[in-house]
């Protein structure tokens, strides 16, 4: 049985608790670093599910390392609508089945994060874009991380 001291102390401590006013500040959260990613400073796109895309050629030499980062790292989220076109081909890799053609709204994301059209390009959720070769894939699963909550 708690003594008089200790029930005085828990009594303290429940009305710490009970009264307490809890404040999160912003700088004491760690803030995701971005090495070779750019924030767009746009709004997360996708209704349900973030949108994540990977955007190369069969023509591209140096799309390689990029395919195998971006695959490997989209595997264990399941909150992600996540596609790799290969815009020559109108095909999505990541289906089993051959698409003939990029659908109109993938296509219009290319365009807005790839304004010169260059390949490879990465669209995370409309937040954040790589265009050139992927070659960080921690940089990438901290930013799928940051952007599934956890």
């Amino acid at each position: 049985s708690l003594g008089a001291n200790d029930m005085a102390f828990q009594e303290y401590l429940n009305d710490l608790i009970n009264n307490s006013k809890i404040e999160i500040f912003l700088e004491n959260i760690e803030k995701l670093t971005l090495e070779s990613f750019e924030e767009t400073g746009d709004e997360l796109c996708g209704e349900e599910k973030l949108i994540v895309r990977l955007y190369t050629t069969s023509t591209c030499k140096v799309c390689g390392t990029s395919v195998e980062i971006f695959e490997d790292s989209i595997k264990g989220f399941g909150n992600i609508d996540a596609a790799h076109w290969v815009l020559d081909k109108g095909d999505d890799l990541l289906t089993l089945k051959e698409e003939k053609a990029v659908p109109k709204d993938d296509v219009a994301l290319f365009k807005k994060y790839s304004p010169d059209k260059l390949v490879p390009t990465i669209v995370a959720a409309c937040k954040y874009k790589r265009v050139g070769v992927l070659d960080d894939a921690e940089e990438f699963r901290n930013i799928l991380k940051n952007l599934a909550g956890g």
